[in-house]
């Protein structure tokens, strides 16, 4: 006896077990249950209706079929009023579940209360109450086939309806309960050894679809908390990006393995003016209406052909017309299963620090410019400066070291003419510099006096009769009397013999300088000298009005100068309210064009014809 019972002491301890955790389940409120697990009450509850809602449907069409076709199987051998009578009863939880399905199809809120809950829960026993019938009132009178039929057929619906109503434990393990518990009472009536079997297998058989609706209650619990907890943690990434993007000019994209866009952030479609929903579909590169040739979105796709990491991407964005400027990096996306997926990354608008980086390097590169025109002009000015003063010394050294017996008067003389023409160089050479000083520390004062421009004009072409004559250049001067000018004459003069001498300088042999006064259409007063020398070359052309800079490297070597000559003209121009420009064309020639604002000029009352042109 004892050994019996200890033998089946561990099953009917975990028959115990099982029972209790039903129990527990089944009379323990579901708000309470959720409550414990973390969940909220009102999610998990909704979590339940929703599920149920997709297969509530089949249950019923199921039990409506298969009801009807117990009852013609068993009508012919059993009491007819009792097969009435259970199909009626069996009427009403179709009915309850049919209500609560319309209810839940016509719902607005979407949210499930506790009455939906506990309407399920009705019909769960209703339904579990029909079915109980079947064995307990036509088993015992059916003979033995249809004995059989009434089992397999109780089996099929406990099974059925337990885990039709699983989402529900206490709906599901009621219904089971009661099928499984008045199958057992009916077969163990017949006594026997075969009976207390199926009885204790019936039990067994309960016990275990109770198990699985509770294991699935827990992975339904487990997976609920696991989908609010998913959703918390994407309300407070939500919420993070969103304090990031509002901190930040930083936004974030993620792309498809195609390369189009699933998601942009709003600041993403602020700044390609569309909204977010508009960007989907789109690549990054027609979102910004970028140039798909562009060296920057080149490597950018080829590194994500590559599935590689993309690092602080230079990209160059057309936006509104306007050249913006973007840095994008991003990580490669794959599956568990190795499969590439797209890339998720983070952007930002760099214009501001790209258009700063630039000037800087703009002004780092002026800076090594003008260090390097410095010290270019440097060694200029050192053979500049050297050439006529060894000119000076030495022919000084030989007129002092020799009596007049020994030079002739006429050498003697030329040996005079060329310390005089040095020294007359170097003093223009240090007046130039001097000049340069003045004008940069703003130091240097105008004395204005009204003078006719034509006489002007004619006192600087006299000045460079000389130079013109050994270059075999000609002079010739188109003129317009009567126009008088308010300026300072010594250095405005000085401008028009820089013009003048640079186009000789410049010209060819036998070549020919223009000198030209024209009134401009807003009254301006014009000076244009035009040569056809050697030109200027188009890269040379926008910093020949830099200080110290010439033409060509070796310019100061093949024509004298330190190159401050057209700097210096031009800033007296300016100081006038005026300017000097320059046109050229390498191997053409150049126009010099000394311009005079309109109030440092009194035109001629009545037109002056010109004269003619006057070689020189």
């Amino acid at each position: 006896m004892d050994s019996v019972e200890t033998g089946r002491s561990p099953f009917f301890s975990q028959l115990q077990k099982e029972g209790q955790r039903a129990a527990d389940l089944v009379f323990t409120d579901l708000d309470t249950t959720a409550t414990t697990s973390n969940i909220e009450p009102g999610v998990f509850r909704t979590s339940q209706v929703n599920t149920l809602y997709g297969t509530l449907p089949l249950f019923v069409l199921a039990h409506i079929v298969v009801v009807p076709a117990f009852a013609s199987a068993i009508a012919h051998q059993l009491q007819t009023a009792m097969t009435t009578w259970w199909l009626t009863l069996s009427i009403v939880p179709v009915a309850l579940l049919v209500i609560l399905w319309c209810h839940l199809s016509r719902r607005n809120s979407p949210g499930a209360s506790v009455a939906e809950i506990r309407w399920i829960e009705l019909s769960g026993i209703l339904f579990g109450l029909s079915w109980a019938m079947f064995p307990a009132a036509f088993f015992a009178p059916a003979d033995a086939d249809l004995r059989i039929l009434i089992v397999a057929g109780t089996l099929a619906a406990s099974a059925m309806g337990t885990f039709a109503l699983s989402r529900v434990p206490a709906a599901a393990i009621v219904f089971c309960a009661l099928i499984t518990g008045s199958l057992s009472f009916s077969v163990s009536q017949l006594g026997g050894p075969t009976a207390l079997t199926f009885t204790v297998f019936t039990a067994a058989y309960g016990l275990i679809l109770a198990g699985m609706v509770l294991n699935q209650h827990r992975d339904h619990l487990q997976k609920a908390l696991d989908a609010q907890e998913m959703h918390h943690q994407k309300d407070i990434i939500a919420l993070l990006l969103n304090d990031f993007e509002q901190g930040t000019s930083d936004w974030l994209f993620e792309c498809d393995a195609n390369g189009s866009l699933i998601y942009g952030s709003a600041r993403l479609g602020e700044i390609v003016g569309k909204s977010p929903q508009d960007i989907k579909g789109l690549t990054l590169l027609d979102a910004a209406g970028a140039d798909a040739t562009h060296v920057g979105w080149v490597e950018f796709y080829e590194t994500m052909q590559a599935r590689e990491p993309v690092v602080a991407r230079h990209l160059e964005v057309d936006l509104a017309g306007k050249t913006c400027h973007w840095q994008i990096s991003a990580r490669p996306l794959f599956s568990e299963n190795g499969v590439f997926r797209g890339y998720r990354g983070v952007g930002r608008d760099i214009t501001a620090e790209w258009e700063t980086d630039q000037k800087l390097i703009a002004a780092k590169e002026a800076a090594e410019a003008a260090s390097a025109a410095k010290s270019q002009f440097l060694a200029v000015m050192s053979h500049e400066l050297r050439t006529p003063l060894n000119s000076i010394v030495g022919f000084s050294e030989i007129l002092s070291s020799r009596s007049e017996e020994t030079l002739q008067p006429e050498v003697r003389l030329d040996y005079a003419k060329t310390i005089l023409n040095s020294s007359k160089h170097l003093q223009t050479l240090i007046t130039d510099i001097l000049d340069a000083t003045r004008i940069e520390n703003g130091t240097i004062a105008l004395i204005e006096q009204d003078i006719d421009a034509a006489e002007l004009v004619e006192i600087a072409v006299k000045m460079c009769r000389d130079q013109a004559e050994k270059a075999d250049v000609t002079l010739v001067a188109k003129l317009t009397d009567g126009i008088e000018i308010r300026a300072d004459i010594t250095r405005i003069k000085q401008v028009i013999l820089n013009l003048l001498t640079n186009a000789i300088k410049f010209s060819l042999t036998g070549g020919v300088v223009n000198i030209e006064l024209l009134r401009t259409h807003d009254d301006r007063l014009a000076l244009v000298v035009r040569d056809g020398g050697i030109g200027i070359k188009s890269e040379d052309l926008g910093r020949i009005f830099e200080p110290f800079v010439q033409a060509e490297d070796g310019m100061a070597r093949r024509f004298s100068g330190i190159g401050l000559g057209l700097s210096i003209a031009r800033k007296i121009a300016r100081l006038h309210g005026g300017d000097v420009t320059l046109e050229s064309q390498f191997g053409v020639g150049t126009t010099a064009r000394l311009e005079l604002p309109r109030s440092r000029v009194t035109w001629p009352r009545k037109s002056a014809n010109p004269a003619p042109g006057v070689a020189a």
